[in-house]
């Protein structure tokens, strides 16, 4: 008995990793779905796109030093 509650446990640590990775895969296009819609549909979108780029670049060379 003690085998069958360990293969059914197996299985279905099996199918939760299976299904774990099948959504990590369709997490990044979802994220660029996102970012690229968000660009299209929104005018401020660049504009906090560039200074959020600009900050972390300048925040990087101040912490460079």
């Amino acid at each position: 008995m003690e085998n069958l509650g360990h293969s059914k446990k197996s299985k279905l640590n099996k199918a939760a990793e299976k299904d774990r990775l099948q959504k990590q895969k369709k997490r990044l296009p979802y994220i660029y779905y996102l970012l690229r819609t968000s660009i299209h549909d929104s005018p401020y979108f660049n504009f906090f796109l560039f200074f959020f780029v600009v900050s972390l670049f300048s925040s990087l060379l101040y912490y460079h030093r």
